[in-house]
């Protein structure tokens, strides 16, 4: 894999903080290697180094690209620390918004969305964490730096699909494209605006559970296609996460 630590590194130890694997560690005045086995290509010690002083894959972090989708896409980060606070429901309208631009098969669009004040509901995240192995199949563990199963997200948008009327049979084929196309856009327009998101597949794996539907108010009829987690972030990325080149066939 090769991760390398320059003669830049300030010592500020963001990157041992941000590493979910625990791949790094502060030992004597440096940051050291402790188990590159274990890292899974995230990118995010290179992101959130601000002197620049962490290389992946024997790569430089690139240079921002001025055109702003690219940079959207560049500076797009999955966000698991969060400060706890409300944002207004004016604010948090205009970023769900966004999706009503994005393409839907046959403009039929399936794809509607509710949004969870996870701090007004805490039993949400009480109950799932208290019957984890009954909800998930594998007991709970707390995840690394004391994170809990909602990553202290205060908010949670939830994409499902509600076909009525024409074109039901079609819909339903295709909400789950309209979905990923729709909370992409939110998610890159949110972290545009300033907020912190992450795609939480254990909400949406949660959400087959009947008692957590409830608790969500999450009808039969509604299809769950995709969940964000979301919110003001505590944490700031400096960089674009250094990845490897697409691999891409040609016939």
């Amino acid at each position: 894999l090769g991760i390398r630590i320059d003669e830049n590194c300030n010592l500020c130890g963001k990157c041992v903080e941000i590493c979910r694997h625990e791949v790094l560690e502060k030992q004597n005045n440096k940051i050291v290697i402790i188990n590159e086995a274990k890292c899974s290509k995230c990118g995010q010690c290179s992101a959130i180094c601000q002197p620049r002083a962490i290389q992946l894959f024997g790569k430089q972090i690139e240079s921002f690209d001025q055109n702003e989708v690219i940079r959207s896409v560049q500076q797009r980060h999955s966000v698991r620390h969060f400060q706890q606070e409300q944002i207004s429901k004016e604010e948090i309208l205009k970023i769900v918004n966004i999706a009503k631009f994005c393409p839907s098969a046959c403009n039929v669009r399936p794809v509607k969305f509710k949004v969870i004040n996870l701090m007004a509901n805490p039993q949400i995240e009480k109950y799932i964490i208290d019957n984890h192995q009954e909800i998930m199949g594998w007991p709970y563990k707390e995840g690394v730096n004391g994170e809990t199963f909602f990553r202290s997200a205060p908010y949670m948008i939830i994409g499902f699909n509600q076909t009525t009327g024409r074109c039901i049979q079609f819909a339903e084929a295709v909400s789950k494209d309209d979905a990923i196309i729709a909370l992409t856009s939110i998610d890159l327009y949110a972290q545009q605006c300033g907020y912190g998101t992450f795609w939480c597949g254990l909400m949406a794996m949660a959400l087959k559970n009947q008692k957590v539907r409830e608790l969500c108010k999450i009808t039969d009829d509604q299809v769950i296609v995709g969940c964000l987690g979301f919110g003001k972030p505590n944490i700031k990325f400096y960089n674009p996460t250094i990845r490897e080149d697409i691999k891409i066939e040609f016939k």
